[in-house]
């Protein structure tokens, strides 16, 4: 089976945590936290790569009943996916959700939100939104889309889900995750996609079976994306569009429960409330919020009446929940730095043995260019005369001591042009 690539900037976790550096981002960062697509955005299983190469390598079409489903096969078992099953494990609340709004709902809402493009087309570009809607579409082309590239424009179907949002009404997001998946399969599935949503449907049908510990990296939206999103582009004029009355709606109503989960007043009213059988908030945000925070629980003694063994589960879970957070960022960290560790040892490998087999070559150029030149020079010597005529000497000098080789006749000749000269 050959093996299938990842994406690193697909399927990403969302960034929701509060920091001196995005301050102007507080408001959506709340919206992203109080909406119901929270937990398909926050959710972060253990990835177990052989679990996701083998669903995307047997992954195909199956209609049962009128119904399209996903089937694979992993670990010697079926799978089988479909919108009702996205539906339950990720906790969205879209049943009977607008599949795609009309072109010209898409176009009003986007004008009423402040984008600056051009309405009269189907691709919208990113940048041309104000800093808050800019995070907002980042994070939904990052964390929901089916893309794997090309993260500065998008469709049709992110524009309905952007609309959706802005608007409080239901889109079906369950169906967008359904169809991107059902195109990749027909296009030949060339990386993993959505892999930490398939490995949630792995876990809920693989109940019992052995997991191998060879797990992939999950990868989150890095803070610095806030920096990224206030730079303009030169095409933006850099009008600030608020977040709509129904957002802010969502923002006002995360505000009231931190408070009242803060007051303690208002937590032993809660828990009153709770003993007496009146629900606080509906059973999906509670299972959300629970699932977000921690899959793992606290099996107590403590009854439902008992409201100080629930203050204490509470806490409990909630530092369990910031301690399963930190696990996992120094999980990522200890990554990355066995990474760079390992860069650097092989370097320091590669440098070892490479140095002196540069040296030798080096040595060995050097010998060859000694070489021509002596080559060069032994040419030389060749060319010039063998007689050399020193300083302050003559052919005579040579005949008279029998070293020259002349005739009698040129002996003759530079004897009468001495006497020459030495009669002027």
């Amino acid at each position: 089976m050959a093996t299938i690539r990842s994406c690193n900037k697909h399927n990403m976790i969302a960034c929701v945590e509060k920091t001196a550096q995005n301050a102007d981002f507080y408001q959506i960062i709340d919206f992203l936290t109080g909406c119901s697509i929270n937990y398909s955005l926050l959710v972060d299983p253990d990835l177990i790569g052989p679990w996701l190469q083998q669903f995307w390598a047997t992954a195909s079409l199956q209609v049962i009943n009128d119904v399209p489903h996903i089937r694979a096969k992993v670990a010697g078992k079926k799978i089988l996916i479909s919108e009702a099953t996205i539906r339950a494990d990720l906790l969205f609340d879209d049943e009977n959700g607008v599949d795609c709004f009309p072109k010209q709902v898409i176009w009003d809402v986007l004008r009423d939100i402040g984008y600056e493009g051009n309405l009269a087309q189907l691709t919208f570009s990113k940048p041309l939104f104000s800093p808050q809607w800019k995070y907002l579409v980042h994070v939904l082309l990052h964390c929901l889309s089916p893309k794997s590239t090309s993260w500065e424009q998008f469709g049709t179907n992110i524009a309905s889900a952007l609309v959706g949002l802005a608007t409080n009404q239901r889109f079906n997001f369950s169906l967008l995750i359904l169809n991107g998946m059902l195109g990749h399969i027909s296009n030949g599935t060339p990386f993993l996609m959505y892999p930490r949503f398939v490995q949630l449907f792995l876990n809920k049908q693989l109940e019992g079976v052995d997991r191998p510990q060879d797990f992939m990296p999950s990868v989150s939206l890095p803070s610095k994306v806030f920096t990224f999103m206030r730079k303009h582009s030169t095409k933006f004029s850099c009008k600030i569009t608020p977040l709509t009355p129904s957002m802010l709606e969502v923002v006002s109503a995360l505000a009231a429960e931190e408070e009242q989960s803060t007051s303690p007043h208002s937590r032993a009213a809660s828990y009153a409330r709770d003993a007496q059988g009146t629900p606080t908030q509906s059973a999906a945000h509670s299972q959300r919020t629970a699932s977000v925070q921690g899959t793992a629980s606290f099996h107590g003694t403590a009854t439902p009446h008992d409201s100080d063994a629930v203050q204490g589960t509470d806490t409990l879970q909630g530092l369990m929940a910031t301690y399963q957070g930190k696990l996992r960022r120094l999980k990522r960290q200890t990554l990355s730095q066995a990474k760079q560790i390992i860069t650097k040892a092989k370097l320091k490998k590669l440098s070892k043995f490479v140095q002196p087999v540069v040296q030798h070559h080096a040595f060995w150029v050097e010998n060859q260019n000694l070489k021509k030149q002596k080559r060069r020079r032994k040419k030389h010597k060749k060319k010039v005369s063998s007689v050399k005529l020193g300083r302050n000497r003559c052919c005579c000098s040579l005949i008279w001591k029998g070293k020259s080789d002349a005739t009698e006749e040129v002996i003759l000749r530079m004897r009468e042009a001495l006497n020459v000269k030495m009669e002027k």
